[in-house]
């Protein structure tokens, strides 16, 4: 049966806070209940100095492979990115961005994923959390653009770059606005928003709804911080939205995963039928 979209998933899964010991079988299990294709990952741990790998045991209780961010030389904070496949790796790459404190953390992550319908790249990142720092995002953003035509150039036939991540930044910031094209974007490149494209609702993914977030800051706006880009311009129906939700917003047992609500989001294969090529 030929495959007509690919599941992407990302979430934010808050590292060791709360009652993280509860929270990881949640978490395994929403993951389970999504079947997901291709899954990226903030605020996870690697190597961490007194629990077993977060990245590989999620890897291994859904049976896919992973790649995980760099830990920067000096930097003792188990804070990682990870991407998650179904379907082997065929290369994998990580940098660090831009920031204005003494350990660079901040990082991008790509998947080089050897899928049925041919490679693709998925990035993942999680950028600076601070509010009144949207000029060093904006920085860091570029650092990452940059990172993504060094791996995947605009004119590169396929399946458009994903971009995945907590870009702490809501769709009229700055930043964000820069990244959709709504002003002058990064390296002349635009993508597109795939919750505008396919999503209902505000699509808060922080959000006072989360048991975590009303019971220690129940002051903070809701907010739509995480987000699936998928590069433009694509060639025919590849990367096209069918559908985008959110997801770990419903408790497992009582226990809610994540300070921060997923999204899944199925993008078009260039199999799938009906659809003529852009232009």
């Amino acid at each position: 049966m030929t495959q007509t979209s690919i599941r992407f998933v990302t979430w934010n899964l808050w590292l060791t806070n709360g009652d993280w010991q509860k929270r990881q079988p949640a978490i395994v299990e929403t993951l389970r209940r999504l079947d997901p294709d291709v899954v990226a990952l903030q605020e996870t741990w690697h190597d961490h100095d007194t629990e077993p790998s977060q990245v590989a045991s999620l890897a291994a209780a859904l049976d896919m492979h992973f790649v995980v961010s760099p830990g920067p030389d000096g930097f003792e904070s188990p804070i990682r990115n990870a991407m998650l496949s179904r379907w082997p790796l065929s290369g994998t790459a990580g940098g660090l961005l831009a920031t204005d404190i003494e350990h660079r953390y901040r990082s991008v992550v790509m998947a080089e994923i050897d899928s049925p319908i041919g490679t693709i790249r998925a990035f993942t990142t999680h950028l600076e959390h601070r509010y009144n720092k949207g000029g060093l995002r904006q920085r860091q953003l570029d650092d990452l653009v940059g990172f993504i035509d060094q791996h995947h150039p605009v004119d590169t036939p396929g399946f458009p770059p994903v971009l995945l991540g907590d870009l702490n930044a809501v769709p009229d910031s700055d930043e964000v606005r820069r990244l959709s094209g709504r002003s002058a974007p990064y390296h002349d490149r635009v993508f597109l928003d795939a919750w505008e494209m396919g999503g209902s609702g505000p699509g808060y993914t922080w959000s006072t709804d989360n048991q975590y977030l009303a019971a220690g800051n129940p002051q903070w706006p809701n907010r739509r911080i995480d987000y699936v880009f998928v590069g433009y311009p694509s060639k025919g129906p590849a990367g096209r939205v069918d559908r985008i939700t959110m997801a770990g917003d419903e408790p497992v047992d009582g226990v809610t995963p994540s300070d921060h609500f997923a999204l899944v989001a199925d993008l078009r294969t260039a199999e799938a039928a009906g659809l003529a090529d852009d232009t």
